[in-house]
């Protein structure tokens, strides 16, 4: 084949491309929901923001106050933690206000098309909560001030909120509680009371 042959034939397919793509997407049409599923995203993106701020005030957490000697830096972690404390609650309260205005609309099967963007919500605050319950596992009230482990496990009671509040939007959305065996995340399975997750990768109802 010659040169010039080829350049022919390898234009003619880049100019036919477009067609094709087109006759593949013909019928294809944005979610309704998208706008929901874009402020589900920047609702991840608030957790994941929250998750760095919680490690990072982690890794050097305060060590207890011994009276007389003042607590360095203990009340700016206090309201450091109090901050995101807040900013976790108020994604959990987005979250839940959104599942009651789309279930207020009439029955569509679009609906379901928000799951994904919720089980990634539900990912990052489960993230939060896990690295939270590994930090309190881990220390103890002779290493860390206690004021500033309460502050951390109000960060992880509400991120746990909106696991649950994520749980109960996808049961929802998709017109009933989602079996054990349908949920492929680790995480997700073991949040529910009923589920277990098996080593062999796969979620199981527990007896």
């Amino acid at each position: 084949m010659t040169g010039k042959r080829f350049v022919s034939i390898l234009t003619a397919s880049l100019l036919l491309l477009p067609v094709y793509t087109s006759t593949l997407l013909a019928g294809v049409e944005p979610s309704p929901f998208q706008p929901e599923i874009n402020q589900l995203g920047a609702i991840a993106n608030m957790l994941d923001s929250a998750y760095f701020r919680v490690d990072r005030t982690l890794s050097v957490p305060p060590e207890p106050c011994v009276p007389p000697d003042p607590c360095k830096g203990l009340n700016g972690d206090i309201n450091r933690l109090e901050a995101i404390e807040n900013q976790v609650s108020s994604t959990d309260n987005m979250v839940d206000s959104m599942i009651n205005e789309v279930m207020g609309f009439e029955p569509t099967p679009f609906r379901e098309d928000l799951v994904p963007a919720l089980e990634v919500v539900g990912e990052a605050a489960q993230g939060i909560a896990d690295r939270i319950n590994t930090f309190v596992v881990e220390t103890s009230a002779e290493e860390v001030a206690i004021e500033f482990i309460y502050a951390v496990e109000a960060v992880g009671v509400s991120a746990l909120i909106v696991v649950d509040t994520v749980d109960d939007g996808i049961e929802q959305l998709l017109g009933g509680p989602v079996a054990c065996e349908d949920i492929e995340d680790e995480n997700t399975c073991n949040a529910r009371d009923l589920c277990e997750w098996d080593p062999g990768d796969f979620c199981f109802t527990a007896e």
